[in-house]
């Protein structure tokens, strides 16, 4: 009996504090630059080391492959009118109901990555409009999204977002989205990299990496 008393209290006296709720609401975020954040992120993933990227220089181990015939037989792509079970689909209703669903979760699964289920809101405004764009008839809207942040009020997240669309359309039109770099992040990214931007324009330059 004695000795079981012991091990409890070895065994409840290692355990983890748990913080309440609203004391992990009110902590103050952490702040670090790049490097730490890396790390922090590798070591919560378990992770110790990265491949090495696709190297632009032909010549190169380790250079990009864009010949098909080189990726070997588990590049073929499947086909998208052939459910999984290897059955032709013949029907618009088949299309919607079975084989779309099938194309959504592999892209979810091998491509995008999951979408958690308590993703937070994100309420976008409309910050300005433009109607043309040289003597193009466009309209450009610059808007702004800003995350609903109750869960974790130190951190405040809004996205930025340019939305074009043909000025004269007039049923909906598809948009093609692209993630960019913000002038801010561009301007700090020049500072720590300098040799990656061409000094007279700001751009990014040629690089080697």
């Amino acid at each position: 009996m004695k000795t079981m008393a012991i091990l409890l209290t070895t065994v409840l006296g290692a355990a983890p504090t748990v913080l309440p709720a609203q004391s992990l609401t009110d902590a103050p975020p952490a702040h670090l630059t790049a490097e730490p954040d890396h790390q922090r992120m590798m070591d919560l993933l378990h992770i110790t080391s990265i491949r090495r990227g696709a190297d632009g220089d032909p010549k190169s181990p380790n250079a990009a492959n864009y010949d098909e015939s080189k990726a070997g037989p588990i590049s073929k792509l499947p086909d998208p009118l052939r459910l999984n079970d290897g059955k032709g689909v013949t029907t618009a209703n088949q299309w919607w109901s079975e084989r779309r669903p099938e194309i959504v979760e592999l892209f979810d699964r091998e491509i995008y990555g999951r979408v958690p289920s308590n993703v937070p809101k994100v309420n976008w405004q409309v910050v300005s409009t433009v109607k043309m764009n040289g003597d193009v008839p466009v309209i450009t809207k610059q808007l702004i999204g800003h995350v609903e942040n109750s869960a974790y009020p130190a951190i405040k997240v809004d996205i930025q977002l340019t939305l074009s669309t043909p000025a004269n359309a007039k049923n909906p039109v598809p948009v093609i989205m692209e993630l960019a770099l913000s002038p801010e992040v561009l301007a700090d990214l020049k500072k720590r990299f300098p040799q990656f931007f061409t000094p007279e324009s700001g751009q990014r330059g040629n690089s080697k990496c």
